[in-house]
């Protein structure tokens, strides 16, 4: 386990530590708890009857196998004899008719078992929370922490704790205020550990290896190296892109807008700052407005676009519309602004300014949901997985309407990934459900680019309509508009209302620049690559015919770089390998 945010943290007088010769008080009542508990739950368990019950066993292999057991005495683990050793080896709990179950807990009746092992997604979550407690337990009853959160993360786990009366020691040379009646508000001081464990030592070796790894792919130092990004404090989580970084940016650009005009989509450009009535009109100003930069001009409040979605529906809505129109495919590069805390900000992986692939799609409830995710992530050898998110606890529009949405995208997943897909309970954004879709790359860590969200909520709150292929009755249509505009959310006779498709693949195209310089390591595929060829002169006297070439190969958009510096050839050829470039040509003389 390794600490974090302090490192050689002087431990003073520990008040009811260990060390002192006795546990803290509140450690001694609650272990004499968890013991009259226990001792409740093994007395219960032997007086409950023992039947002999039926056990379908799942060991993992594909097999199914039928043992006998007893209930209320036989555990998972007393059944692991019957599991292959190989499949045994890592296995960290069990569930129980799909429930997850500690090894060494009874079984209750016939039942259903299948085991989870450390390379499973809940076995590890499972297995760092309990490390997590471990950890929290060390820490109280050797320093006598007082522990706050200690949950699993994707790389391991941590715990916050409180640790009463021991300072670090700090020099600081900053100013002081002369009083301290201007400061209202504290939040509580922690001090967080962070750690990771694993089931044996071959686990943890390969993670140290794979951590190695990691740091040499680390997307800020490569973009160092190959003059891709910088960063600097007058822009705080802003890149800015440096001339190869801007040719990958541009490449992933054109690649996108041939696919789109293959696929029908259009491109078009909106506004980077709006009036806050249109949040509040598509229903994010609830929701992220704490997230938008804000502006008072000419005595109205405006806010940087965090998302293109309210512009392309304004867009749509301008102009009478028919169905004959429809799908229509609405794509926008435009430069998004998203609040966030600086605390947050990490390389490009999270940032304030960044540009999307970004596209919505107005439809018929008829027409087709999937669009070209596999062309494009098979051309960068990207792996994905996709997952539904439902309803949240805090959404807008009819449950009805969220019910068959959801439906609608369960459909469409299983029409192209089977049953190979997985849901998020409550995790939909606040106006329809989504599916996100996960990529891996090559060192397997999973990333969450490309979204398809299902929108029935934004087309009535901005009233977007279409004429549809239907006829309306003319009385019909002259009573309904006498009705008065108390009715004027539905549309009326021989008018329907949209279906909005929210589609990215790439995401933002920082983030994305991020995950695939780490990817690929700096090495770049020659399609994308800013460094593709290096042409190198063999004397002086071809460093002219050098340049011509150069010349003439830029013109058939390749980026070419010439070394003609009075370096020895050898070196010319090794800041060529060390630079990444795809080819280096060595040139003679002509002719």
């Amino acid at each position: 386990m390794a600490s974090e945010d302090s490192k050689d943290l002087p431990v003073r007088s520990a008040p009811g530590a260990q060390g002192a010769g006795s546990l803290p008080d509140f450690i001694v009542e609650r272990n004499n708890f968890f013991e009259e508990l226990w001792q409740q739950y093994l007395e219960e368990t032997k007086n409950k009857p023992h039947p002999e019950i039926t056990v379908t066993l799942q060991p993992g292999n594909g097999n199914k196998e039928q043992v006998s057991a007893k209930a209320w005495e036989t555990t998972p683990a007393q059944l692991l004899k019957n599991v292959p050793k190989e499949l045994s080896a890592t296995i960290v709990l069990a569930k129980v008719d799909n429930e997850l179950w500690d090894l060494s807990r009874p079984l209750e009746g016939d039942c259903t078992v299948s085991y989870v092992r450390f390379e499973d997604p809940e076995g590890r979550e499972v297995f760092w929370h309990s490390s997590a407690h471990c950890l929290g337990e060390a820490c109280e009853c050797e320093y006598g922490c007082l522990l706050s959160h200690g949950p699993p993360t994707p790389q391991g786990f941590f715990y916050d704790m409180a640790m009463p009366d021991k300072c670090v020691p700090e020099r600081n040379r900053s100013t002081r205020l002369v009083t301290n009646t201007v400061i209202a508000a504290f939040n509580d001081s922690l001090q967080r550990i962070r750690g990771v464990a694993f089931p044996d030592k071959k686990q943890m070796q390969e993670h140290l290896k794979f951590l190695e790894e990691a740091e040499k792919r680390n997307h800020v130092k490569i973009g160092k190296e190959q003059e891709l990004f910088f960063f600097d404090e007058v822009s705080p989580g802003c890149p800015f892109l440096l001339p190869n970084g801007t040719k990958i940016f541009n490449a992933l650009q054109t690649l996108l807008r041939s696919e789109y005009r293959k696929r029908g989509y259009q491109e078009v450009q909106t506004p980077n700052m709006y009036d806050v009535g249109i949040w509040k009109t598509s229903g994010h100003w609830a929701h992220y407005k704490d997230d938008m930069f804000k502006l008072d001009v000419e005595k109205r409040e405006w806010a940087l676009k965090p998302m293109n979605c309210p512009g392309h529906f304004v867009l749509f809505g301008h102009r009478e519309r028919s169905y004959r129109e429809l799908p229509l495919r609405l794509a926008d590069f435009g430069v998004l602004h998203r609040n966030e805390a600086s605390g947050a900000l990490s390389g490009l992986t999270r940032v304030r300014k960044f540009q999307q692939d970004d596209t919505h799609i107005f439809c018929t409830q008829d027409q087709g949901l999937f669009d070209f995710l596999q062309s494009i992530y098979g051309l960068f050898g990207f792996t994905f997985k996709l997952k539904l998110s439902t309803r949240p606890e805090k959404y807008l529009g009819e449950l009805e309407t969220w019910n068959y949405a959801e439906e609608q995208l369960k459909a469409a997943m299983t029409k192209f990934k089977g049953d190979d897909w997985t849901i998020d309970e409550g995790d939909g954004a606040f106006y329809g459900p989504k599916i996100d879709i996960t990529i891996a790359d090559a060192l397997k860590r999973e990333f969450q680019c490309a979204t398809i969200q299902l929108d029935y909520q934004a087309p009535i709150n901005f009233k977007l309509e279409y004429m549809s292929n239907e006829k309306a009755d003319k009385s019909q249509a002259a009573a309904e508009s006498a009705e008065g505009e108390n009715k004027s959310s539905e549309p009326g006779p021989g008018r329907a209302r949209p279906v909005v498709i929210h589609r990215a693949i790439i995401g933002s195209f920082e983030r994305f620049l991020g995950i695939l310089t780490e990817h690929f390591g700096g090495k770049w595929p020659f399609w994308i690559s800013p460094r593709q060829i290096l042409i190198v002169p063999v004397m002086p006297a071809v460093n002219d015919y050098v340049e011509e070439l150069q010349t003439i190969l830029r013109g058939d958009k390749l980026n070419v770089d010439i070394d003609i510096s009075g370096n020895t050839m050898q070196k010319k050829i090794r800041t060529g390998q060390l630079a990444q470039y795809n080819f280096i040509f060595g040139m003679l003389r002509p002719g």
